[in-house]
This record gives structure tokens, C-alpha cells and sequence, in this order.
């Protein structure tokens, strides 16, 4: 379908001016918190202190004697209302009868849990009812370190589960004789750290429960609008098809507004029981304690190599604290196996899964969802082996990239990966920051005694995710991805599309207007895109609908192709009738269809009168009106081998390399970066500005989570990073200036050769990371985790000064 349409390619590629920024800078934008409905109430959400505890009562009383107060609402009724959220089917005893109702009925799980919702008629009076709320509670020993929680006199985290993990291991090659056959093998314990995001919306949802149609309308913000839609519906007893889900913007997500449905369950639980509107918005700490976390890995892992640098195989031990509420797969321990050995052709690989539940708050996607950490673990272990081989890091990794004339590869779990040239990305990050200009300067300033290091890391991001991976560890058969899209032509001639997905800040608007635009030879300016989505108005897309797993630059492009290229056949047909000529002998370009090669030319406006108000000249057999849905579905099988875990997991696989540049300051281990680069293939840009400015958001994001972005708990389960004063999230000035390159390579599989942008795979985090441990080498410093701070550093510098002066003369 691409290739026959690209000659009328007008607008894909060029760099449009966003379509929606006028109407979101100019105050414009229809946020959940901006919709107000006529007799609506207000909820605040009173919030567990303990990471573990027993309930062993609530006195709602005096909050509800409080003026204004319209109900209290708390686990105990809700447990007697409907069935809990689904649980995820597993056959490991780990998932037998867990249940979750959104809010605790028992006993509470981590600091910050849902114990009681307050509705009042508005949202300083609910606040104040929430302090004469009286819970008794009975504290038990929280579980915190994921190793800890593996032990058999570990406490429960779910008092239905028999332990606090799931597990799976799984083997690809022949790992035994990899190792054995190696020149070197590092080991390494590693430590991906625990952290959140801060978009500038919080989690919120508008619940309205309407008698007389007896339909639920939710307003929320959430990514996975189709799925919630399905889970409400599930949680109050109702048909799916009583549930509107509605999102026009959504202000940023970065992934963790994936899996909220349990919040949208209990406040539409609110509506309908109190029969009106009910609001709440999550307060900013709420958001950092409660809303979800990306996950917290521990590796025990081998790498083995050759001693001229190349990789044999690898074994590795997750140990993934995946805090209270394990969802999916679960999703973040598994991700990995889309990408095992991430860019390299390596094919020997064996892997143990430990998915542990802990009293923290539960984990959800978050950038790079699961692909980071996995990232992070083979990047380490590269650079680790550079360093003892005597290699420069750079050419280690070059020596292993898959080449351009291996594409499609398919990696050691089946995964195919969809084209690149690996090589040449590399070639131009280096060239971005004169990597071997660096180097050169690098030996001359630590002769001056400054330590400055060059990083250097690859990151991989499937995208299109393939819903047969769910297989792994869930019965259910499923496969393959889908997206949809509508396009409307009224009988004026004016063009409106909708897809089933939200812009979080990706530009849905510029980019399928510039789709539809290009396939139907109109401007831009004249595609009017519904933003947004709304469950009973746009595009239907069932439960996949949402902005998901990079799903609009992969399924959502081919929908709107889809669509495009159907609605473009209509009008050449029914343009032929006017006409008078067959379809084969039209154009269609300016708005009109025209005869090749000649003057005689009908309109679209004329085109859509036919349609819709001058049928009586159709033939009969022929469909009035001018409205195309399309939905597209990804070539994504199901898996070759669940148990094995072989399969196609993803449809597209982008590859992201960065390069940083880090001097670290002696006297007090603050790290500053002196340069960054990062280059990523996005396959073939839409809009390349939209893309440009999806990389510098990953970056931004990457090296604050390196740098500043860290969730911390006491030794009471208490978050300790639960204000912005402790949690530090960086402004633009506090970031050093870096820079993006793009290269394109068509994706080989994706109807318009496109792939996801602006998740990278964590290479930025990765490369500040490698440029820290390049700078502090001489001192023999070894850091093992993915973020550091000043203080550590500095420390870690001391006691490396101190070890070496202890060391006898001449060692």
C-alpha cells in the first residue's frame, strides 16, 4: 500500500508547524480538570501512613457529621459491591485469588494505599473531612528488599499468596559452551534504581453516572482509555458498552498513567452509588507515593567474550521489585525478552525471572518500560569487558552490532527486528561530539589531574508490541497489535479524522493530518483532527485503544493509511461518475478530482454533495455518504513457543546511541556534562520537528534520571521523595545542552516505514552513567548502580584515594 502510494507524497517528511500548539498555549486545552458538570462533588482520598498494616476499624462518623461532607466510601463496602479488578491469570501460586479493589479493605500494603474516599461538595471540605477520618490500624513488618522477599519466612504481601514472587527461566543457545570457550568473563551485581515521573497533569478522572440512559461517562486521565472502559465496566457489574471513556488532553504521562483503572473503578463506583458527577484530582504527593513507579532491578549477571572483544553469551538473574500491585506479565521483568541481546549478534543467553511483590508502591510502564533496564544490564557489562580487554569502548561495540545486510534479524527469542544500519548511527554520534578529539584531550586533562570520561551506549525500543507475550506467563491466546481510524467527509467537503488514541505531547494532530492530507491531495490546514479520544465518539478501537508502547507512529499510521487510501478510492469513484471517466484515468490533487491530461475537474465540496445529498443519482448498489473506518492490524503472529518464550514480540525496533561527555569535580563528586549527543533511527519522520522534539524530551528525561530522578524508602516502607524538595526534577537550566541527531532507515514491516521516537531505550541514562565510571576509572572506582548523586560520588572517591594510599609502594 506504501509503496503504491508514495509519488503523492506532499507532506510526510516536512516540518509542519504543530496543528494543536495554538489552542494548548493560548489556554485552550480540555484537560479532565477543566470539564465542570452541573451538581458535581468532589473527592480527596485518604492515603495508608503504613507500608503495612491490618485494618482493624474506620470511623467514618465525624467526617460525615462535617457540613457539606456527602459520603465516605471504604474498602468494606466496596469488597461487597462488585468483583475486583482482574487479576493476572498466572499459573505461578503468586497470582491464585489475588484481588484488588483499588482502596484497602483488610489491610493495607504500601505507604500511601487508598483506606477511604471522601465526597463533599467541594474539594477544601473533603480535605478537611479527611482529618476526622479515624482508621485503626495494626502495623505488621513490611517486606521491602525484593532479595528479602524471596525467602521462605519473608512476610506476605497478599495474604492469598502462598510467596511474594513469580518465576521463569528461560535459555537461548547453548550458554554452557559459550562460557567455556571464553577468554574473559566479567561478573557484576547491578542495581537499576527506582523512580517516577512528574508530568505537569496529575492522575485525575470525572465520574457521571446518568439513571435515565444508565451509561457512566469517565473523563480520566489515563493512556490505556479502551482497557479502562472494559475494567470499570468489570468492577461495577456493567456492560462495556455503558461506559464512555473520554480524554481530550492529557497532560504528559511518560508511561505511568498506563495502569490507573483501580482509581477510575472507585471514584465511577462513587458516581453511581451517589448518583452525580464526582471529581478528584490527585494531589502532587499523592502522585509521587501513589500514582506508579518505574521498576527497581537487581541483576546477578556474566558476560563472556573473546579476547579480540567479541561477545559469546551472557547469564543473567532479575531480581524485579515490582512493589504491591503486580500487573500484566508481570510487564516490566519481561520486557527484555523482546530484545534479549538488545543491537548485538550474540545468540547464547540464559535468563532467570524473579518477579517479587514488596510493600512499595506499585510498578507501571514508565519510558522504555522494562527495555531500559535491560539496556542498562548489557551496556554495563560491554563496558565493563572494554575496560579489562583494554578496548576502546566505542570499537567493542561496533565489533558486535548487527550489520545492515543481516536485517530483518531475528535475535536469539525470535524477536525480528524490522532494519537499521546500527554501524551508522554510531558513525554519526561520534561525529556529533569528535569522539576522538575528546579522547586525545581526555589523556591531556588527566595528566592535569581533572577526571573526565567519555561515555558511550546503545538502547533499543520495540514498539507495536506484539499482545501475544501476555502468553508467557497468561493461558488466554492473544496476538498481534491493532489501531483504528475514522475519516468523515461532511457535505460541505470538510474533512475530520479521529483515531483511537490520546497525544500526550506527540502531536497526533500535525502528524495524521499530514498523513491524510498527503493520500487525499488536500492541505493540511484542511484535515480537521478530533484530539483527543472519546469512546463513543471517535474512532473505535475496542480495548486496545490508548497511546501505548510507541503504537501511533506504528499501528495508528497504518490505520490512517488504511483509512486514507479507502476513502480516496471512493472519491475517485464516485468523481468518475461526474465525470464521466474511469477511476483509473483520474488524479486527485488540490481538492479536486481531475482527468489526466486535461482541464476537466470536479471539487471535493461537489463530490460530497453527491454523496450525501444527491444520492439519487448513485447506483444503487453503490454506498451513500463519504465515512471510512479503518482498522489496521499488525503482521504479529502468535508466538512460536510460549513456554520457551519464543516469538515476535514487537513489530518495530528502534535503536537509539548517546554519547556524554562527564567531568567529575574532585572536591565534591558533582558531575557535569560537558557534552551529550544522542542519535536515533526513526525509521522515516513524518514530521521531523515532532521527531527532534521527541528526542530531546528522552534525553531530558534520561539524564535527569541518571542525575537527579530517585525514589527513596526508609526502613519503614516510608517515602522519603515524596515532595519536589526531595525529589529533585531538573528545570531546562539545570540540564546542559546537547544534541539529537536523526537518522532514517524504513522500518520494513510499518506501512510508511515509520517507528516510535522519543523512548531511546535509556541510552542517555546509560552514557552518563559509562562516562561517570570512564572518568573515575584510574581511580578504580566501580559503580554498579544507574543513579548517582554528588555525595556518593565524592565518597566514593575518598575511599579510593584512601585504599590506594594504604597499598604498599609499587602495587
Amino acid at each position: 500500500m506504501a509503496d503504491e502510494l508514495k509519488p503523492t507524497y506532499r507532506w510526510i517528511g516536512k516540518p509542519v508547524k504543530r496543528k494543536e500548539d495554538l489552542r494548548l498555549l493560548t489556554g485552550r486545552g480540555r484537560f479532565t480538570g477543566d470539564v465542570k458538570l452541573l451538581g458535581m462533588s468532589h473527592a480527596q482520598i485518604l492515603h495508608s501512613p503504613y507500608a503495612h498494616a491490618r485494618i482493624r476499624k474506620i470511623d467514618t462518623s465525624n467526617a460525615l457529621s462535617l457540613s457539606g461532607v456527602i459520603d465516605v466510601i471504604t474498602g468494606a463496602e466496596i469488597v461487597n459491591v462488585g468483583p475486583p479488578s482482574p487479576p493476572s491469570p498466572a499459573e505461578g501460586p503468586y497470582d491464585r485469588a489475588l484481588r484488588d479493589f483499588g482502596i484497602a479493605a483488610e489491610k493495607v500494603k504500601f505507604a500511601g494505599e487508598a483506606v477511604a474516599l471522601v465526597v463533599a461538595e467541594d474539594k477544601y471540605i473533603a480535605e478537611d473531612a479527611l482529618e476526622l477520618v479515624e482508621v485503626d490500624y495494626e502495623p505488621l513488618q513490611p517486606v521491602l528488599d525484593p532479595e528479602q522477599a524471596m525467602r521462605p519466612d519473608a512476610p506476605r504481601v497478599h495474604d492469598e499468596a502462598s510467596d511474594n514472587r513469580r518465576f521463569r527461566r528461560f535459555v537461548y543457545g547453548d550458554p554452557d559452551q559459550a562460557f567455556s570457550q571464553a577468554d574473559l568473563v566479567v561478573r557484576s551485581r547491578l542495581h537499576f534504581h527506582r523512580y517516577g515521573v512528574t508530568p505537569l497533569e496529575t492522575f485525575a478522572a470525572l465520574a457521571w453516572w446518568d439513571d435515565s440512559t444508565e451509561v457512566l461517562t469517565l473523563w480520566a486521565t489515563t493512556d490505556h482509555i479502551g482497557e479502562d472502559a472494559f475494567r470499570v465496566a468489570h468492577a461495577l457489574g456493567l456492560r462495556p458498552e455503558q461506559v464512555r471513556t473520554v480524554c481530550q488532553d492529557l497532560g504528559g504521562s511518560f508511561g505511568n498513567k498506563s495502569y490507573m483503572s483501580h482509581y477510575n473503578s472507585l471514584i465511577s463506583y462513587a458516581s453511581k452509588k451517589l448518583k452525580r458527577p464526582v471529581k478528584w484530582i490527585m494531589t502532587r504527593t499523592g502522585h509521587l507515593q501513589a500514582s506508579s513507579h518505574g521498576n527497581e532491578h537487581i541483576f546477578y549477571a556474566q558476560m563472556a567474550f573473546k579476547k579480540d572483544g567479541t561477545i559469546l553469551g551472557m547469564r543473567e538473574r532479575l531480581i524485579s521489585d515490582e512493589g504491591c500491585r503486580p500487573g500484566g506479565e508481570p510487564r516490566g521483568a519481561m520486557n527484555w525478552i523482546r530484545q534479549p541481546t538488545t543491537v548485538y549478534d550474540f545468540s547464547n543467553l540464559e535468563v532467570e525471572v524473579n518477579a517479587v511483590a514488596t510493600n512499595k508502591c506499585p510498578v507501571a510502564p514508565l519510558r522504555s518500560f522494562g527495555k531500559q533496564q535491560h539496556c542498562f544490564l548489557v551496556e554495563s557489562l560491554i563496558e565493563e569487558g572494554a575496560r579489562k580487554l583494554g578496548m576502546d569502548p566505542a570499537q567493542i561495540r561496533r565489533k558486535n552490532l548487527i550489520r545492515p545486510e543481516q536485517m530483518p534479524f531475528k535475535n536469539p527469542s525470535g524477536g525480528i527486528y524490522d532494519g537499521g544500519d546500527y554501524p551508522a548511527l554510531l558513525d554519526k554520534a561520534v561525529k556529533m561530539v569528535d569522539y576522538e578529539g575528546w579522547r586525545a584531550r581526555q589523556a591531556v586533562l588527566r595528566k592535569e589531574g581533572r577526571y573526565v570520561g567519555v561515555g558511550v551506549a546503545f538502547g533499543l525500543q520495540s514498539g507495536g508490541n506484539n499482545r501475544a507475550q501476555k502468553t508467557i506467563w497468561r493461558p488466554r491466546a492473544e496476538s498481534g497489535n491493532t489501531g483504528s481510524a475514522m475519516i468523515v467527509i461532511d457535505s460541505e467537503g470538510d474533512i475530520r479524522v479521529s483515531v483511537d488514541s490520546i497525544s500526550r505531547g506527540n502531536s497526533h494532530e500535525t502528524t495524521a493530518a499530514q498523513i491524510v492530507a498527503d493520500i487525499l491531495g488536500v492541505d493540511p490546514d484542511m484535515v480537521y483532527v478530533s484530539p483527543g479520544f472519546d469512546r463513543f465518539g471517535t474512532a473505535y478501537g475496542d480495548v486496545a485503544s490508548g497511546t501505548h508502547g510507541d503504537r501511533f507512529a506504528v499501528v495508528h499510521h497504518g490505520a490512517l493509511l488504511g483509512a486514507a487510501a479507502r476513502m480516496r478510492d471512493r472519491l475517485l469513484r464516485l468523481g468518475g461518475l461526474l465525470l464521466e471517466s474511469p477511476a483509473e484515468e483520474l488524479d486527485l490533487c488540490d481538492g479536486k478530482v481531475s482527468v489526466k491530461g486535461s482541464d476537466r475537474s470536479v471539487t471535493l465540496r461537489r463530490i460530497a454533495q453527491l454523496a450525501w445529498l444527491d444520492s439519487g443519482i448513485l447506483p444503487q448498489d453503490w454506498e451513500a455518504g463519504l465515512v471510512v473506518h479503518y482498522v489496521y492490524h499488525a503482521p504479529l503472529p502468535r508466538l512460536e513457543s510460549p513456554e520457551m518464550g519464543r516469538g515476535n514480540f514487537a513489530l518495530t525496533y528502534t535503536p537509539s546511541v548517546a554519547i556524554a561527555v562527564v567531568e567529575v569535580d574532585e572536591g565534591t563528586g558533582n558531575p557535569k556534562v560537558l557534552q551529550f549527543a544522542c542519535a536515533e533511527d526513526a525509521g522515516r519522520c513524518i514530521n521531523p520537528m515532532v521527531v527532534e522534539g521527541q528526542v530531546q524530551g528522552q534525553v531530558a528525561h534520561q539524564i535527569a534520571t541518571a542525575l537527579y530522578e530517585r525514589h527513596v524508602y526508609d526502613s519503614n516502607g516510608q517515602l522519603l521523595t515524596s515532595t519536589f524538595k526531595d525529589h529533585l526534577v531538573p528545570t531546562a537550566a539545570d540540564l546542559p545542552r546537547f544534541e539529537c541527531g536523526i537518522i532514517e532507515t524504513p522500518s520494513l514491516f510499518t506501512p510508511l516505514g515509520t517507528r516510535g521516537m522519543g523512548e531511546g531505550g535509556g541510552a542517555p541514562l546509560i552514557a552518563v552513567i559509562n562516562a561517570i565510571r570512564d572518568a573515575l576509572a584510574p581511580l578504580g572506582v566501580q559503580i554498579n548502580d544507574s543513579h548517582i548523586t554528588p555525595a556518593e560520588l565524592f565518597q566514593l572517591i575518598q575511599n579510593a584515594k584512601k585504599e590506594k594510599s594504604s597499598r604498599p609502594k609499587g602495587e
